[in-house]
């Protein structure tokens, strides 16, 4: 008789099969049979109940209390009287640390050429994709006021601040 796995089961599973059937009759083979003695049990001893308290130990007189007693509300407070705290001393805060010295934001500005007409000078910068033909002296955006021009670099001031900045002019090679 021929049996074909081929169709029910993928390539490989008919081996996974096997394996795993021969691993399960190892594991199964390893198991040890139970002992075959018998426990005792042990032997049963009766309880005794417990002994009641003699009538002469018992002090009848510590169950009873005065009609207008205070009555703790809680049961296990302890009954002696607390020292009074300790006075707390308190460490002055440290002292605020001065706030930095604002700072003038980067140049949004960078610089493209310039020409010169005699004595005029005009600059040409780039501002988020937005060419800037500009002069010494101009306001640029109520922020910044070009300075001047020298061979290396662009003075402005940061006009909130009055802060000096300079953006480079690179070097032609």
């Amino acid at each position: 008789m021929k049996l074909r796995f081929d169709r029910d089961l993928p390539k490989g599973g008919t081996t996974a099969v096997i394996a795993l059937a021969l691993l399960a009759s190892v594991v199964t083979g390893r198991e040890q049979a139970p002992p075959d003695e018998v426990v005792q049990p042990s032997e049963r001893r009766a309880v005794e109940p417990p002994r009641a308290a003699e009538p002469e130990a018992l002090d009848i007189a510590k169950l009873s209390r005065e009609r207008g007693a205070p009555v703790s509300a809680d049961l296990f407070a302890n009954r002696v009287a607390a020292p009074p705290p300790a006075p707390v001393v308190v460490a002055p805060p440290p002292a605020p640390e001065p706030p930095a010295a604002p700072v003038a934001p980067r140049l949004p500005y960078a610089y493209l050429g310039q020409m010169k007409k005699g004595e005029r000078v005009l600059i040409y910068l780039l501002k988020d994709q937005e060419l800037i033909v500009t002069q010494p002296g101009a306001t640029l955006d109520k922020e910044y006021r070009l300075e001047g021009v020298t061979d290396t670099a662009v003075h402005f001031v940061y006009l909130p601040l009055d802060k000096k900045q300079l953006l480079a002019i690179p070097s032609a090679q």
